[in-house]
């Protein structure tokens, strides 16, 4: 089936090229991923074509890749530098280059269940960035710790939205996702909120909001609940 969600995706992004320079051997079979301010990035498996590499968005981390028994010692994660995918918000996805390829790296979490066809994988992600910046959409940092305060803003250009009081921060487990908090908003300009002391790992938030003449639409943005050990 050509349709895959980018659950799918990154599920499925084990290739030696995915693994950079964190796996060493050419059997490795480590999952592709990319860290970007604490937020985990999946490989898609192939090179980005050309001319679609865009401007530096900073550096990200690659975790060591530790595929055998007994595991090696520990090492830092290696950094990478990290860009634009010409057309796609670095929320979305990011270009991460191993020597003379750069590959394509989907944020886990973006847009679940959003299906996108892997021959149309870029159009895809252009169209979500598109919607980013039309609106409705929620913004908060794409990882903190748990019972952390941060900030949480709705996008909206040229329009007239009136957020709910409640914010949602659900979490995804065993393939679905469920609620484990709620959040209240006191004020519907940029705000700050504290997070509820959660278990790691992905959870996103979840805000209602009235548009005049449109009615009532839901909008989400993931974000990673960090290990405070880690």
């Amino acid at each position: 089936m050509r349709i895959l969600t980018f659950l799918l995706i990154a599920a499925a992004a084990v290739t030696a090229l995915t693994a950079g320079p964190a796996a060493d051997r050419a059997d490795a079979a480590c999952a592709a991923v990319v860290y970007r301010q604490g937020a985990p990035y999946y490989g898609t498996g192939g090179p980005l074509p050309a001319g679609n590499v865009g401007a530096p968005v900073g550096a990200g981390f690659v975790p060591q890749c530790i595929d055998t028994f007994p595991a090696p010692p520990a090492v830092p994660p290696t950094r990478v530098g990290l860009n634009r995918v010409v057309g796609v918000s670095p929320r979305i996805a990011v270009a991460a280059s191993w020597g003379s390829d750069a590959g394509l790296y989907i944020r886990k979490g973006v847009r679940d269940g959003f299906p996108c066809e892997v021959s149309e994988l870029l159009r895809c992600l252009r169209r979500l960035t598109r919607l980013e910046r039309t609106g409705p959409a929620l913004f908060a940092p794409l990882s903190a710790l748990p019972g952390a305060t941060i900030p949480v803003s709705v996008r909206a250009p040229g329009l007239t939205v009136r957020p709910a009081p409640t914010i949602t921060l659900q979490r995804f487990t065993r393939g679905t996702w469920e609620t484990a908090g709620r959040i209240a908003v006191t004020r519907d300009a940029r705000v700050r909120v504290p997070l509820p002391a959660v278990e790691p790992g992905l959870h996103r938030l979840v805000r209602v909001v009235g548009v005049p003449g449109t009615g009532r639409r839901t909008i989400s943005t993931p974000i990673t609940i960090r290990d405070p050990t880690g």
